[in-house]
């Protein structure tokens, strides 16, 4: 999941995956946390550095959960 807002939302993310986990859907342990503050310059999305590794580690977590459930769809 990703999470955007001042305080990077990790509190709302985390009440969504409980929420999901609760009707059944499975959800991955990585996610990415964006902070209005240092995120965005100027109304446009200029995310930092250290985000380059956070997008390709959730979507290879999604793809292996994907490939490990496959045989349940």
């Amino acid at each position: 999941m990703v999470g955007y807002s001042y305080s990077v939302g990790i509190r709302a993310v985390s009440h969504l995956q409980q929420i999901l986990q609760g009707m059944g859907a499975t959800v991955v342990a990585s996610n990415v946390f964006l902070s209005l503050n240092t995120d965005f310059a100027d109304g446009a999305f200029s995310p930092a550095s250290f985000h380059d590794a956070e997008v390709p580690a959730m979507v290879r977590d999604v793809v292996a959960h994907s490939d490990a459930l496959a045989s349940l769809r």
